[in-house]
């Protein structure tokens, strides 16, 4: 009988694996996100919210100068599923094929241009990305809790707004302060109408979200060192958030060159405090933890970090993060919201190859654990892990107070 039960168990993980792995590979189309239609919506709208958009390359979208998604499609292929070009995608490719376009981009932001380079389009980008930190300071100047809360939505989301204006709403609840919020939007790619993630675009969003990071790093560096910073992520946004705030490509299997360089070059945050809150972080643990002390080109040790404490709001019954029984280091580790060990692992990582005590290592890695209601136990939304008022608050807890 024991048997029996032993080779239907093997057989039903079997199974469910092939299963995951045929819906993954089920379909080759990778949809990217524009947000041109997005911003343009949200830009005639008063609601003192500051937001960034990012194209998967980590290229920050200009203001009031929207970007036709028509243009990076092939247009002989007419229809309502247009085909992408290999080719594009992201901003660069947009303006470098269109000199009128680029031209006026230049003179917006002030850049004199000889010819049309990535040299030129790197000066308009750090124009573009000096103009929403002088806003965000505005802000922050006005502010009496000269506080800045940046929200940063997963993979597979066309349209963050609703997550953040949720969570948003949820904070305030909590805690009623004149915060400064940052709404992170970046392209994590869509399935569109599809039901299910793909395995094409999951690869692609995970890379994505590395070079995502390095415009939220840049963004963040430039505050000033007293402002608070405050970081809540769900997901596969939970690799954007580590990203921006230290090096993290150990944590790609083949990571590209290009993206080395840029965390080697580009400085972190040095705020004195810094909180980040990770909701079903969709990340591995010990990989993107293990160059936690390298800082662009400095490398600090316990005395000088500024991330005072990192939440991990934990469900591992989410079949998105735990993918199936002892599959979350699978297909791309999501190990840290999906494996029951990793968190443990993690932190004995922080002890044993970055020296923290014990009691500094609990200090600095905490964990909630939720556990959805039994109508949503598998369920992935930020809506379904805060829907337990004792977990949600003491997620909010030990990132506001």
């Amino acid at each position: 009988m024991l048997m029996m039960t032993l080779h239907n168990i093997t057989k039903w993980r079997t199974l469910t694996f092939f299963a995951i792995t045929l819906l993954l590979s089920s379909c080759n189309i990778q949809k990217q996100v524009w947000f041109s239609d997005i911003q343009q919506k949200h830009e005639k709208i008063d609601d003192g919210i500051s937001r960034v958009y990012i194209d998967k390359y980590g290229y920050v979208y200009p203001e009031n100068q929207y970007v036709s998604k028509d243009k990076f499609f092939d247009p002989k292929n007419n229809g309502s599923d247009l085909k992408e070009l290999t080719t594009n995608g992201n901003l660069w490719d947009y303006y470098k094929n269109d000199s009128a376009e680029y031209h006026q981009l230049a003179a917006k932001y002030k850049v004199i241009i000889k010819k049309i380079d990535s040299v030129a389009f790197d000066a308009i980008q750090e124009n573009i990305i000096t103009q929403h930190v002088d806003q965000l300071k505005e802000k922050l100047g006005k502010s009496e809790d000269n506080t800045l809360v940046v929200l940063v939505h997963g993979f597979n989301v066309e349209d963050g707004t609703e997550d953040f204006n949720f969570l948003k709403k949820e904070i305030n609840t909590y805690k009623t302060n004149d915060y400064v919020y940052l709404d992170v939007y970046w392209d994590g790619n869509t399935t569109g109408n599809l039901a299910a993630p793909l395995k094409t675009i999951w690869g692609k969003a995970q890379l994505n979200s590395g070079y995502v990071a390095m415009a939220l790093r840049r963004i963040l560096a430039k505050m000033d060192t007293n402002t608070r910073i405050k970081i809540i992520a769900h997901s596969l946004g939970s690799s954007v958030t580590t990203g921006a705030l230290f090096s993290t490509y150990s944590k790609f299997k083949y990571p590209p060159v290009d993206l080395i360089k840029e965390n080697l070059k580009y400085p972190t945050s040095n705020a004195r405090d810094i909180r980040l809150g990770l909701i079903a972080p969709a990340i591995p643990g010990e990989n993107t933890f293990v160059n936690f002390f390298e800082r662009g080109q400095v490398h600090i040790n316990k005395e000088t970090n500024t991330i005072s404490k990192i939440v991990l709001g934990i469900n591992i019954n989410d079949i998105a993060v735990s993918k199936a029984i002892r599959m979350s280091k699978k297909m791309g580790s999501t190990s840290l919201g999906g494996d029951k060990d990793e968190y443990e692992n993690t932190k004995a990582m922080l002890v044993k190859k970055l020296q923290y005590t014990q009691n500094e290592a609990d200090q600095l890695l905490q964990k909630v654990e939720f556990t959805n209601a039994p109508k949503y136990k598998s369920a992935h939304g930020i809506k379904y892990y805060f829907m337990q008022d004792d977990k949600k608050n003491d997620f909010l807890k030990a990132i506001f107070d």
